[in-house]
């Protein structure tokens, strides 16, 4: 495999990646959107459904991504042995090894996955248990 390929397949593979984030994104707001305008019509069955189905979702989502970092930290080094044996790559794999956020991660992505997605996560399933509650009364 050349190293045009390789980036190619880093480029998918973060595209990708995105992507299901930005789906698990629409779902939680869909869930956040359900439990407010349909509190009424919620009972246990339903509260219980729909947050199996979203637990389920966001776990499935981890997986993949913790199997997408594998995949593209593969790739960056398949990219640093292609520099080693050649002794000459791209610049633009040169600004992705450079710019790798799987070598050391940057504040930014630490804030965000440690703090952010895990209070949205835990915040949406609050959330739909508070309205049910509150639907109820």
């Amino acid at each position: 495999m050349n190293e045009a390929q390789i980036l190619e397949l880093v480029y998918l593979a973060r595209g990708e990646q995105l992507s299901l984030l930005q789906w698990w994104g629409g779902t939680t707001f869909a869930l956040l959107t359900v439990a407010h305008f349909a509190r009424k019509n919620l009972n246990l069955f339903l509260v219980l459904l729909i947050l199996l189905l979203y637990i389920s979702f966001t776990f499935y989502v981890v997986i993949y991504s913790t199997r997408g970092d594998l995949i593209l930290s593969g790739l960056l080094d398949d990219i640093r042995v292609i520099q080693e044996t050649t002794g000459q790559i791209s610049a633009a794999s040169v600004s992705l090894l450079q710019e790798s956020y799987l070598d050391e991660v940057p504040f930014f992505f630490f804030i965000f996955s440690t703090i952010f997605l895990p209070g949205m996560f835990f915040g949406s399933i609050g959330y739909v248990i508070f309205m049910y509650i509150k639907g109820r009364q």
